[in-house]
């Protein structure tokens, strides 16, 4: 994980993250999730932080996934090592509740190769019918705005 995040603020390379072979990732990765499904995640929220330059504050350590579920945004791509296909994360939409009952969506982050594909709007209704309404954490990038305005997403009344 670490030449991956070296390769991310040196080199300016991201790269997918690979499921283990012969492995698929949960629909929801969380607390409960194998260690190897919540690292990925992790890389993928540094690389969200890097390109929002918003700070890196999540872990592998069970305090982290307390009330956190990751949707992962998956792909099934090449794999030079086993010459077949493998299930890539290329993002991941993360979700906190809150003690008083409150879903918010902390960070989704999509690889810039996977983008504009639909991968959110597709799986929007998903996140609807686990969390009923929810919130839309801040600050919200450019694109984030787009595509909730294009969604007609309102915040629930408090």
């Amino acid at each position: 994980m670490d030449i991956d995040y070296n390769d991310a603020t040196v080199n300016c390379i991201i790269r997918p993250q690979p499921s283990e072979v012969g492995r698929y990732f949960d629909e929801w990765v969380n607390i409960n999730s194998d260690l190897w499904q919540k690292e990925r995640i992790v890389q993928i929220r540094r690389y969200q932080s890097i390109e929002c330059r918003d700070g890196m504050s999540m872990d592998t350590s069970s305090a982290c996934w307390q009330s956190i579920d990751v949707f992962p945004l998956t792909g099934d791509l090449p794999d030079k090592k086993t010459g077949d296909t493998r299930q890539y994360l290329v993002g991941g939409v993360c979700f906190k509740t809150y003690r008083e009952g409150k879903v918010v969506l902390e960070f989704c982050w999509i690889h810039p190769f996977w983008r504009n594909r639909g991968l959110l709007k597709k799986n929007w209704e998903i996140f609807e019918d686990k969390f009923g309404d929810f919130f839309v954490s801040n600050p919200r990038t450019k694109s984030m705005k787009g595509f909730l305005n294009s969604i007609k997403y309102t915040a629930p009344q408090t």
